[in-house]
Order: structure tokens, then sequence, then C-alpha cells
């Protein structure tokens, strides 16, 4: 059983990921997309930390391309920059788990791969995305729309309740603001 397998274009790197988790968890490294493959066909592989600069295919497209074929394995991007769209698009379209931004540190890399290595939802044959996004991205703007129009409505009933206290306060007490105005005309009547 693979806990982590590491995928970056360049050996000597790999090496080294390798070296800053070892202890405790079965890391591979992957030469190149093909072999990277084959590992992953393998049950088990609870991550995949991967490089956006490969040679035969970016990283990104790698992940997007494999997710549906191993959907319990959580995914890392390892990537020197990403512009602002291609970012929002790799974390609520491509389903990764976490990006890293070159050059790292090796703490902040042990964290983010332990903490996807060990995360409970891993090797659960349940893609993430439908524990946490029912409907894919799609999920959460539909969610946050729901929430707008439910405000927008409570907000509305809110003040169309103050008005109708104010009024039948004004009413009560007999004070007329506005003489040649009456609350039933506002309704239509």
């Amino acid at each position: 059983m693979i806990d982590i397998l590491i995928l970056t274009g360049e050996s000597s790197e790999a090496r080294q990921l390798e070296g800053w988790l070892s202890g405790g968890w079965n890391v591979v490294s992957a030469a190149n997309l093909n072999e990277a493959e084959a590992l992953l066909d393998e049950p088990g592989v609870r991550t995949l930390v991967c490089s956006d600069e490969l040679t035969d295919e970016s990283g990104l497209m790698f992940i997007a391309r494999t997710q549906s074929r191993w959907p319990g394995t959580r995914r890392i991007l390892m990537a020197t920059d990403l512009d602002g769209s291609l970012f929002f698009h790799a974390m609520h379209e491509v389903d990764i788990f976490s990006y890293l931004r070159r050059p790292f540190d090796k703490n902040e890399f042990v964290r983010v791969v332990s903490h996807a290595a060990n995360d409970p939802k891993t090797l659960t044959g349940v893609p993430r995305s439908s524990s946490a996004r029912p409907n894919g991205a799609a999920g959460g703007w539909g969610a946050s729309l729901g929430v707008i129009v439910g405000l927008v409505v409570l907000a509305t009933v809110l003040v169309v309740g103050l008005i109708a206290c104010a009024y039948l306060l004004k009413s009560a007490l007999g004070i007329d603001f506005f003489p040649d105005w009456h609350f039933w005309e506002l309704l239509g009547g």
C-alpha cells in the first residue's frame, strides 16, 4: 500500500521530498506519467503530490484527466505560480486537496502532505467532491445563491413588518404624520 506518491520531473527533487516524508509513510516516486498511472492503479494510494512542471503534460492537466479514475486519492499540486483564475479553476473544478507554491519549506510541505494522507475521507471510495459539493462546483454556487435569496426575503419581510408595526402604532396613538396616506392605499385597495 502506497501512502504518498510523488510525481515530479526532477529525480533530485523527488529524493529530497521522499526524505522529508520519511518515518512512518510508504513514499514512492514516479519518474513519468505512465509510471504514476501504473502506481495509482495499485490499491490504496492515499495522496498524490504532483508537480505542475512535467514534460509531457502539466500536473494540473494530469490531475484533471485522472481524477474520476481514482476518486479516493487526495491530490496536491506543486507549482511555481498559478494565476488567480487558474487557481480558482484548479481548486473548484479539478478537485485538488491543496496547493503548494514553490519554493516551499520543509515544514509546510510535511504539514500539508501529512494532513492529506491522514484525512479520514481518503480511501473511502467516495470522491471528496460528492461529500463536500453534491453538485460539483455548481453546488457551492447554488448554496451561496440560496443563502443570498433567503437573506433578501428575510430582509423584505422584516422591512414590511416594521412598516406595518409603525402604522399600527401611529394609528393606536392617534398620530397622523401623513393624513392623506392610508396603509390600505399602499396595498392597492
